[in-house]
């Protein structure tokens, strides 16, 4: 970067419409923000970069886009668009927020378009990875013990501690890389995302939660508006059960915070996600190659370590034995200070056994996945031109997403990235006498 100057733009900011796709795909949910947003472009012989910013009250400035040029990403542009952002900005907003769009899965994607390498030179991100960084207390400085304890003195396993032992959090133990507001902004962040997958959501080594069998859609559905959950409710009208879709935040609050989310009925939402996957289905055998390398890539986690079980094991018996190495000596030499030692070995310690305790985790759930992945590749082998039924693993395995856009529309995502709306039909009420 020789020239670099960044501007703001005021007028037709349309023009930049090609780079602002680069970022968001959907022409119609940029002019949700584009217009109401703050608006720059970074210009270093010509425009680079650009990033849009939207005031969300409450003291929170949303980056809403940011998107650099394919052919000089990696250069720095990016990050100089972010610190401009953060010198013109000080002091006016208590936070500054990516816009929740971005998941695990596109976070590492724009990491490697990028050419952003690990902390190994890999340029290959593992989501789990991604995830560790996000929720790492030890960026922002500080240090939680006991995250992992022994089991039994005989077989020596080593499980997470998930509120058997009291854990014990040692604030601005070393100097953090991040700030402790972005650290617990991101923190609630996630928070609300998982809390927005629904109560039977759970956390697992793959990125991709557990569902309800019952109901797969309590965590795919998603109000366009406001971006909750939707949850199935079943109306009795007359004595006639009717199983309906709502969006959850219009459920508990009213039309506080989502004013236009429609109620859908189960059977006609079903029917329009089906003739959208019987759309897709027509390439069946590049959607069958494109589910095989999203289930490949979950197992990633563990097929990407670069350390066994066995390797962790011996690497916890040397530092063991390097810590009564270590005792002996002091114990030799009483004068001496070997604080910073121990500490040292006793924090590689901990890294270790918390590695340990992930990748035990992981193992199990990829058996699981390696089974489902089977279930699913033969199913589809099996499968018609025309899927007549509402199977709820097959939907879970197909789908991403499922976005409301009106009483009439949805937008499904599929896992391999494509997005088809699709007309839901308005069911006919039978007048009651």
């Amino acid at each position: 970067m020789t020239s670099v100057e960044i501007r703001r733009v005021e007028t037709n900011k349309k023009q930049y419409l090609a780079l602002l796709l680069l970022a968001d795909e959907q022409e119609d949910m940029i002019d949700r923000y584009l217009e109401r947003g703050s608006m720059y472009v970074l210009e270093d012989d010509g425009v680079k970069a650009e990033c849009v910013v939207t005031d969300e009250g409450g003291g929170v400035l949303e980056l809403k886009n940011i998107a650099v040029e394919p052919d000089f990403q990696g250069k720095g542009y990016g990050k100089a668009l972010v610190d401009f952002l953060i010198r013109t900005y000080a002091g006016q907003y208590m936070l500054l927020q990516v816009g929740t769009g971005d998941s695990i899965r596109e976070i590492k994607v724009a990491l490697e378009g990028q050419r952003i390498p690990t902390v190994s030179g890999k340029v290959e991100w593992m989501g789990s990875h991604i995830r560790s960084i996000l929720t790492n207390e030890k960026y922002c400085g500080d240090v939680l013990l006991q995250k992992t304890f022994i089991q039994d003195c005989i077989s020596k396993k080593v499980i997470p501690n998930t509120g058997q032992l009291p854990k014990y959090l040692i604030q601005n133990h070393h100097e953090g890389i991040v700030s402790r507001e972005i650290f617990d902004a991101v923190q609630l962040e996630m928070a609300r995302r998982n809390a927005k997958a629904g109560a039977t959501r759970k956390s697992t080594p793959t990125g991709r939660g557990k569902y309800s069998g019952k109901h797969v859609l309590s965590n795919l559905l998603f109000c366009g508006e406001c971006g909750t959950a939707y949850r199935r409710c079943v109306w009795t009208q007359h004595g006639v059960k009717r199983p309906v879709w709502r969006c959850v935040s219009r459920l508990d609050y009213g039309k506080k915070f989502c004013t236009q989310s429609p109620t859908l009925d189960e059977e006609p939402l079903q029917q329009a996600i089906l003739a959208a996957v019987n759309a897709v289905m027509l390439d069946r055998d590049t959607l069958a190659r494109q589910l095989a390398a999203v289930m490949e890539w979950e197992l990633a986690p563990v097929l990407g370590e670069s350390m066994s079980l066995a390797d962790i094991d011996r690497a916890l018996e040397e530092l063991s034995s390097q810590f009564n190495s270590l005792l002996a000596e002091a114990s030799a030499n009483p004068a001496e200070d070997y604080t910073g030692r121990f500490r040292e070995l006793s924090e590689s310690t901990a890294r270790l056994k918390e590695r340990k305790a992930q990748l035990e985790g992981a193992c199990q759930e990829q058996g699981r996945l390696q089974n489902r992945l089977r279930a699913v590749s033969a199913a589809m082998e099996h499968m018609t031109a025309a899927m007549t039924e509402w199977d709820e693993e097959v939907i879970h395995q197909l789908l991403e997403k499922v976005t409301v856009l009106s009483r009439e529309k949805i937008r499904v995502t599929f896992r391999d990235g494509r997005e088809i709306e699709q007309y839901v039909a308005q069911p006919k009420r039978r007048k009651l006498a």
